[in-house]
């Protein structure tokens, strides 16, 4: 989601198998993809509202 007014930002599939473990996830196959992907969207994101 966008900062203020909120929307969709994108849509992200996330490429890893169900279940998930939660004290594993990170090495499963497609992790790095999908956390790098989210965290250029977050990064935008939050720049956007430092500086308002």
């Amino acid at each position: 989601m966008t900062h203020r007014p909120g929307k969709i930002k994108d849509v992200i599939q996330v490429p890893m198998t169900r279940p998930r473990n939660i004290f594993e996830i990170h090495r499963q196959d497609g992790f790095d993809e999908a956390y790098g992907r989210l965290w250029n969207i977050f990064r935008h994101e939050l720049n956007i509202g430092a500086h308002q």
